[in-house]
């Protein structure tokens, strides 16, 4: 039997509203269809307004969800992250989507480019007590190797407990940079029964992915807030991406989930 692998699809870039950028609810919902068809079974949203801007208004963001959820089983992962000078609070307002089953936050803050991305424990705190109140799942966002220290603080405290999904950040500038070694390393760091997979930000192709599936990967993730290219080439949408995605999921011979089985995989209620 085929391996099954979990797909994530990150739809949205952050860089503002050119190269194709979906940020109408209508345009994303489409896309995200799109992918499912090809085997996206994950989507990771954020709240943006018509400029691709991180926005405290979930207006948007709550149409996107339920446009989706309208015409899909796709999971849908509402994110608290993002560069932004919004409180804690506002950035937890996706929250308020009843479609999600999945929510990710950030372990610990970082310089991102030229900016600091804020993410102190307070914060931490904060989220993973909104997403516990949700009755939703927690991903934990890893940045670094020390954001798993805070990540086994919080398992010490009770707030946390295994099994539990660890999304590990590469390549984010001035975060850490992949390397399959540091890759073994961080997954040696958790518990035998956790999920995990690896988020590469500017991929150059989909060699990361590989390695990391076969390196055990329970996910991995796509789309247009990671990397738009392909093998150097611009995609014009994220359908083209998953498409070239599947080309090579095919040719390794692993299977992706459907969102059923994907529930399953995750551990989701």
């Amino acid at each position: 039997m085929a391996r099954k692998i979990v797909l994530a699809l990150a739809p949205t870039g952050g860089w503002g509203t050119d190269h194709g950028n979906p940020l109408e609810p209508e345009r994303i919902r489409d896309e995200v269809l799109g992918c499912v068809e090809l085997g996206v079974s994950w989507v990771h949203l954020h709240s943006r307004d018509l400029q691709g801007r991180l926005s405290a208004d979930p207006g948007l963001y709550l149409k996107t969800c339920g446009l989706i959820k309208a015409e899909s089983d796709v999971i849908i992962e509402a994110s608290t992250g993002g560069l932004s000078d919004m409180s804690a609070a506002d950035r937890g307002r996706t929250l308020e989507a009843r479609e999600a089953e999945f929510a990710s936050f950030n372990m610990g803050s970082l310089n991102f480019g030229d900016q600091v991305y804020h993410n102190s424990v307070p914060d931490i705190r904060y989220w993973l007590s909104a997403i516990r109140a949700v009755g939703i799942q927690p991903n934990l966002e890893i940045f670094d190797t020390g954001n798993l220290a805070t990540a086994k603080a919080l398992i010490a405290e009770g707030l946390l407990a295994s099994p539990l999904s660890y999304n590990f950040i590469f390549n984010a500038k001035w975060g850490m940079p992949y390397d399959a070694l540091l890759l073994a390393a961080l997954r040696g760091m958790l518990d035998p029964r956790d999920r995990w997979g690896g988020v590469f930000f500017g991929y150059p192709d989909f060699s990361m992915h590989v390695e990391t599936i076969l390196l055990g990967a329970t996910f991995t993730r796509v789309g247009f807030e990671d990397s738009r290219f392909v093998s150097g080439a611009e995609m014009k949408d994220n359908v083209a991406i998953v498409k070239e995605f599947r080309r090579v999921a095919d040719a390794m011979g692993v299977e992706l989930a459907t969102p059923a089985e994907a529930r399953r995989i995750m551990g989701l209620k």
